[in-house]
């Protein structure tokens, strides 16, 4: 099951692994969303998810690479992490055109009234508790997209009832994925 890595790539094919995450996360998005007439209207040089809003939580390699992968096929972008800007992951990822919003200094409810309606977010932590607090302001027919893998002990309480309420009269989704095949 391995995958020959073409000399070239010496530099960089460590990403490899972490990226066919984002993408495989990025093709089940589209897959998923043929239910909709979600597609944007077809724009010369934007890319196919343009006229929508992606939130990654987390700036480790998974969530990075999230954020260029949902940039690259033309999302409006935001990272939601932990740590204050600037640091070296807000820089990292505000270079690439992407904007870094900490968790520290802004909650989940007005990382919502900031982005608007939220159409996808990749989760990137592994922390169930901050995961399903942005869970509560995914947006109408939005998709969530579980990556982070948290620890089997402890318990998160959550607002089941209302998260029950948004997932089905907002027709929303939620998956979970993991590395890509080949």
């Amino acid at each position: 099951f391995l995958c020959r890595v073409p000399p070239e790539l010496r530099d960089v094919a460590v990403l490899m692994e972490p990226l066919t995450v984002a993408e495989k996360g990025l093709d089940q998005l589209w897959h998923i969303q043929q239910r909709l007439a979600w597609d944007c209207a077809v724009e010369p040089g934007k890319g196919r998810g343009h006229c929508h809003k992606a939130v990654v939580l987390g700036a480790g390699p998974i969530g990075i690479l999230g954020a260029m992968t949902f940039k690259v096929a033309g999302f409006e972008t935001f990272v939601y992490s932990r740590s204050k800007a600037p640091n070296p992951k807000s820089e990292l990822v505000e270079s690439f055109g992407v904007k870094y919003i900490s968790s520290e200094t802004t909650t989940p409810a007005q990382l919502a009234e900031r982005v608007g309606n939220i159409d996808l977010v990749y989760e990137a932590v592994g922390v169930a508790k901050t995961s399903f607090d942005v869970m509560m302001h995914l947006g109408l027919n939005g998709v969530f997209v579980f990556t982070g893998i948290p620890a089997p002990e402890g318990h998160v309480e959550l607002e089941g009832n209302q998260l029950m309420r948004n997932l089905v009269l907002k027709n929303q989704i939620v998956l979970g994925t993991v590395n890509a095949d080949k």
